[in-house]
């Protein structure tokens, strides 16, 4: 058996934001197994708000890897005896690559990233990004899709000084992430 000191740089995860790799590395990774399984057996949409560099990217891997992977990584970990091992579609929705000068700039990045995410096989042309989800998702089986959102703020705190701007985007946000998705579920 190999033992580590507390402060062992070269189990430490510092810098990682993947947990496979993590996983795979052999690096340290306290077990929140527990509470991402009660977060995952959810089945209504979760918010996170934590502040800044505390782990929520980390964590929205995690539960994207257990989703797309089932227990492949989570040998010895709390979630293994719990997990039924199904695996899902994951769409990960990132916006801090939805660059934008303008509300209008903005309206139409996230529509683009909507369309680009998700396998959708036919036209669709809406340019109200809640509208244009439910339309996507409507035509997708129940409980196939896992939506998994970061980085949410990242518009609202580019457009920090620019009131109009800021009140917009905060308008087309709050109708896209607080939308009553009837496929989200």
């Amino acid at each position: 058996m190999t033992s580590y000191t507390a402060c062992d740089n070269n189990r430490s995860p510092l810098g990682l934001l993947n947990f496979s790799n993590i996983r795979e590395k052999n690096k340290i990774y306290v077990d929140k197994t527990k509470l991402i399984y009660r977060i995952a057996s959810q089945d209504t949409p979760i918010f996170f708000s934590r502040p800044r560099r505390f782990g929520k990217s980390l964590l929205v891997n995690t539960i994207s890897c257990l989703f797309e992977n089932g227990l492949q990584y989570f040998q010895r970990l709390y979630i293994e005896k719990l997990w039924d091992d199904k695996i899902y579609q994951v769409s990960h929705l990132d916006f801090s690559d939805i660059a934008s000068r303008n509300v209008i700039d903005f309206k139409s990045g996230l529509c683009n990233k909507i369309i680009k995410i998700f396998p959708i096989q036919k036209n669709i042309f809406n340019d109200n990004p809640a509208d244009l989800l439910d339309e996507i998702l409507a035509d997708t089986q129940n409980n196939s899709i896992v939506l998994l959102i970061d980085k949410y703020d990242t518009p609202l705190t580019h457009h920090i000084s620019e009131t109009y701007t800021l009140k917009e985007i905060n308008n087309i946000l709050s109708e896209f992430l607080c939308a009553r998705h009837e496929y989200l579920l």
